[in-house]
């Protein structure tokens, strides 16, 4: 039977003082692992700051760890829609490692309201319970009071752990690096990927931002997004839109929605979440990047050289008449973009499937206005 300590946290970012609490609770009560549980949220949760996007703070977890064998990452909050909840997560290790002690990791200032948290019952009877305080910062009488209370009210195990830790604000270090400083008190691999994605900066430029979507999408996925951006520079000079910096970033971040909604929804979240984690404002590269999938009425030009690139940028391949279309794109790109939409219908209609409605609506307005001039 081995001990697993379970250490939850918004962790944005990681730093030093959370990997010393782990080795203190490992060390302390001989605990054979330590999973670290990035706390999952609402992509658009209403609060007082935007959290960093979980894939992001997992990824800065998994830096921080690679050099501890017992430390390990668990996304199981992150991969849970809604709000997330300390108890359900509890009973999912309690699923996973169900001959296993758990032992939930917390600190003495999260200890103090755990009563008031979503089925304290639930925590208590699957875990025993490390409560941390630093340096004498919370009366241990107090401590000992309230948890001489849960275990009465509860049936509640807690385990008080003073440690010699310093005291560590992720919020100092969010700061500092939002004004471009990185000797940041968090591990070395952290900083790094902080400085390379720019992560709380307000302006960060286009290699952070490629360096923040290459974390955030598969392999294939982030191979595709450079290919849209490469040609829809290409597009944008043939046809004559001169911002070729602003197609760029529209084709670069297109499907930065990906990994949060499906085929159809993902570009209205992308741009969504191209705003709100890329630090996107101009209102041309959010409208291509909402309009990418389906298109809509009056599109833009921008709003085209994106819809036609993500469909024939080089690594696409496998829809019908895609040779051709990539011939037209170059030459008549009204053409070309109806071309896109007829090869999807003709796709969806091989494969069984049906155009949605909205889909349908664009490409019938398409077809009869370019079929009239």
């Amino acid at each position: 039977m081995k001990k697993i300590g379970i250490y939850g946290g918004t962790f944005d970012p990681v730093h030093n003082g959370h990997i010393m609490l782990a080795k203190a609770a490992m060390e302390s009560f001989y605990l054979d692992e330590v999973y670290f549980v990035p706390a999952g949220h609402p992509y658009f949760k209403t609060e007082c700051r935007v959290i960093t996007l979980g894939a992001w703070r997992k990824k800065m977890l998994e830096l921080a760890v690679s050099g501890h064998r017992h430390f390990l990452v668990s996304d199981v909050e992150l991969k849970r829609e809604g709000i997330t909840y300390t108890a359900d997560t509890l009973l999912e290790f309690k699923k996973t490692f169900p001959e296993d002690e758990l032992y939930f990791i917390m600190g003495a200032d999260s200890f103090a309201f755990i009563s008031s948290w979503h089925d304290p019952e639930t925590i208590f009877r699957t875990a025993k319970c490390i409560v941390a305080t630093r340096n004498g910062q919370v009366s241990e009488k107090n401590l000992s009071d309230e948890a001489s209370r849960l275990k009465k009210t509860y049936g509640a195990d807690i385990r008080l752990l003073s440690w010699e830790g310093r005291d560590i604000s992720s919020s100092d270090i969010r700061l500092a690096a939002s004004k471009g400083r990185y000797d940041l008190d968090v591990p070395e691999k952290v900083a790094g990927f902080i400085k390379k994605t720019g992560l709380y900066l307000e302006n960060p430029d286009v290699s952070q931002l490629k360096y923040r979507l290459k974390a955030l999408l598969k392999p294939s996925r982030f191979s595709h997004s450079l290919g849209v951006a490469e040609t829809a520079v290409d597009l944008a000079l043939c046809h004559g839109f001169a911002d070729t910096n602003k197609a760029y970033l529209a084709g670069l971040l297109h499907d930065c929605g990906k990994p949060f909604a499906d085929a159809l929804t993902h570009a209205a979240m992308g741009a969504e979440i191209a705003e709100k984690y890329f630090c996107i404002k101009d209102p041309e590269i959010l409208s291509a990047i909402k309009c990418h999938t389906i298109g809509r009425i009056d599109m833009s030009l921008l709003d085209k050289i994106i819809f036609t690139a993500d469909f024939i940028e080089p690594t696409r391949e496998g829809f019908p008449g895609l040779k051709q279309i990539r011939k037209e794109s170059y030459l008549d790109l009204n053409k070309a973009m109806l071309m896109c939409m007829e090869s999807t219908a003709q796709y969806l209609e091989t494969t069984g499937r049906h155009i949605d409605e909205e889909s349908l609506k664009v490409y019938t307005y398409y077809k009869e206005l370019f079929t009239e001039e």
